[in-house]
């Protein structure tokens, strides 16, 4: 399929865009005590494949993601509950096409036109807010494989280790595609948070609403955290249907992974413990017999607050995932080995409710370009955000 011409996206932009903005130019802002608070957030993402890769190219990401949160207590006198929905609308638009890479580009790329509501949940906490359990449609990067200092790369490796991120059928439940589920979390104390969570096996299947044959996911996290900023992380995740291996037609059990994370803040503003300069890393590794990427790593330095009062932040990261040796002999058309990219951006507030964030990536050895040599992609995040609430 021939690229879409870089006009038609505009006109095809202004057509996606514009009823969200009027949305936005009539919302007022929110509160932490608001008994219900609808937030807005666009994100207009370009970006432009100007050498290597598969060939070169320029797309243009847009999203709107749509939340409301609805404190029950103040609505309805239900103790220590919140109901959440969240849905978002996206152009379609692929950098991947152009890149050839295998991580992602952006986070945001779904690779075909689609609105979703993909999460709708309620959560009740007990023990004075020690203990919470959450039901529903579910993202599982809310709570597991997160990482503060990887949060704003637009690479989407940043969100979740590649692993994971391909596991199953069809991925674990994040986005653009979630799952029903229960995650409980204990605080037990105040550095020690442990979770677990039961989810359907199948994400993005609107068919599928309760654990079947098709099995679930379970997940588990430990985490260490302290006032300075440092944060330790053990996880591991496991399906519990049977796949077939990645090298032959055999099905077994045993589909699962582990992650390692952490964040360190390596300088701070005395008058700011979180503000300054943190170094944060995650490795991840799979089991070979069912893995498209068997191994995951990365490491990011982050400078938040780079000019005192201007609400800006600069990041370098890393990132490397390698396939399976059983995925590289079952391809028709060769793969690469290791791919490994180098993000650099930098984010700024130029007003309240308006982002904007130019970005560099260079993505060595792409695994679906293996002959087309390194890739450079440049591009430029702008974000709009917005709330409206409902007052007590």
């Amino acid at each position: 399929m021939a690229p879409t011409p870089l006009s038609a996206r505009y006109h095809a932009m202004v057509r996606f865009l514009l009823p969200a903005m009027l949305a936005m130019l009539t919302a007022g802002p929110a509160r932490a005590a608001d008994r219900a608070i609808l937030r807005l957030t666009l994100y207009s993402d370009t970006l432009a494949n100007i050498s290597g890769g598969a060939i070169p190219g320029t797309a243009q990401i847009f999203q709107l993601d749509a939340n409301l949160t609805l404190d029950a207590d103040a609505l309805w006198g239900w103790r220590q509950t919140k109901f959440y929905l969240r849905g978002f609308a996206n152009n379609g638009d692929s950098i991947g096409a152009f890149s050839g890479d295998a991580m992602g580009i952006d986070s945001w790329e779904t690779g075909r036109r689609e609105a979703r509501l993909i999460e709708a949940w309620v959560d009740h906490e007990f023990a004075a807010g020690r203990i919470g359990v959450r039901a529903g449609l579910y993202d599982t990067t809310t709570d597991f494989d997160s990482s503060r200092t990887d949060a704003f790369f637009l690479n989407n490796a940043a969100g979740m280790n590649t692993p994971m991120l391909v596991s199953g059928r069809g991925g674990p439940p994040t986005f653009p595609a979630t799952a029903p589920g229960v995650r409980v979390r204990w605080l037990r104390d105040d550095h020690w948070t442990l979770k677990a969570a039961v989810m359907d096996g199948v994400s993005g299947n609107a068919a599928v609403m309760t654990v079947g044959p098709h099995g679930a996911l379970l997940l588990g996290e430990a985490r260490y955290h302290d006032d300075s900023g440092r944060r330790l992380v053990l996880g591991a995740w496991r399906y519990t249907a049977s796949f077939d291996r990645i090298d032959a037609p055999i099905a077994e059990r045993g589909q699962q992974g582990l992650y390692l994370a952490g964040d360190v803040m390596l300088y701070h503003r005395a008058d700011a413990p979180l503000k300054g300069l943190s170094l944060g890393g995650r490795i991840a590794l799979s089991d070979q017999r069912f893995a498209r990427f068997d191994r995951f790593g990365n490491i990011g330095l982050t400078y938040n607050d780079l000019r005192a009062g201007h609400d800006d932040r600069a990041g370098l990261g890393a990132f490397c995932t390698e396939t399976s040796a059983g995925f590289r002999a079952r391809q028709e058309t060769p793969v690469g080995n290791r791919e490994c990219t180098i993000e650099a951006t930098y984010r700024r507030a130029l007003r309240p409710w308006l982002f904007v964030q130019p970005d560099l990536q260079y993505v060595f050895n792409p695994i679906y370009a293996p002959d087309a040599g390194h890739t450079l992609v440049v591009g430029l995040r702008l974000v709009v955000t917005a709330d409206s609430s409902l007052r007590r």
